[in-house]
């Protein structure tokens, strides 16, 4: 799938999500709805930090080789049931597949950029933990690449937890 067909899909399906969050979120209080700041991807693309981190992290991977067999490692262990496949990509499709790494690791490592002073909760919708949650906790902890992390921007501490419903 081309980048900008990935990214029409993915927009199409975050439009339901968010209409359905809307509604759960129509059901709370006025006090408690005014707690709560949903955030779109684009929020999140154009703010100054995520463009400053995704250039430095860009920058990494192309400039750091342990950084981007991290990266890469990442991706192969995304999808351990297609593991025989992405061993065949070529180094360029790996590097296109890194780059969708690459893309959310900004955000992921700092959290949603907000309106609003104080503490701030991020909660992504996500079927599991994997290695790249892992990775960014540690980023974002610097107890992994720490000389990478000094040239971040990290205004907010992050915690990964898993949950399921009932």
């Amino acid at each position: 799938m081309s980048k900008e067909g990935a990214m029409a899909k993915a927009m199409k399906v975050g439009d339901e999500k968010y209409a359905e969050v809307k509604e759960i979120i129509a059901e709370f209080s006025a006090s408690e709805q005014a707690r709560i700041e949903l955030v779109r991807w684009n929020d999140i693309t154009d703010s100054k930090d995520y463009k400053t981190n995704f250039e430095i992290l860009k920058q990494e991977y192309n400039s750091n080789q342990q950084f981007r067999n991290r990266i890469i490692e990442i991706v192969k262990n995304g999808r351990p049931d297609r593991l025989s496949t992405i061993n065949k990509l070529s180094s360029g499709k790996l590097d296109r597949l890194a780059d969708y790494v690459l893309t959310e690791l900004p955000f992921l490592i700092n959290g949603v950029p907000s309106k609003t002073k104080g503490i701030v909760y991020t909660a992504i919708i996500y079927p599991g933990l994997s290695e790249l949650d892992y990775f960014k906790v540690n980023l974002n902890n610097e107890t992994e690449f720490p000389e990478l992390t000094s040239k971040l921007i990290i205004n907010n501490k992050i915690q990964a937890l898993e949950a399921y419903p009932d």
